[in-house]
């Protein structure tokens, strides 16, 4: 199973994630990992776009998987079974 969720900050796409991950057993992966270097003091440091596609391709080549970020890439999206859109509420 390939599982993509999508939607903007705050809205509970990395909840979900572990959730799903936890009920299917599969590792779920944030995008903000595949496109930044996370370093020591919580900062990180922007990788070169041969750097993320590299990330990328080794996740996607998996047979099963959860990604989740707020953007939305074409090559997960193609390869996604499943795909999840979440919206944040605004409470006035």
């Amino acid at each position: 199973m390939k599982i993509s969720i999508i939607g903007s900050s705050g809205s509970g796409k990395t909840y979900l994630a572990r959730k799903l991950s936890e009920k299917y057993k599969i590792k779920h992966s944030n995008l903000d990992y595949v496109f930044f270097k996370h370093v020591v003091d919580k900062s990180r440091i922007e990788l070169s776009e041969k750097e993320w596609k590299k990330n990328l391709d080794k996740l996607l080549e998996k047979d099963s998987w959860i990604i989740e970020g707020v953007n939305p890439l074409v090559e997960v999206l193609e390869k996604a079974d499943k795909i999840i859109g979440l919206s944040k509420l605004l409470y006035w």
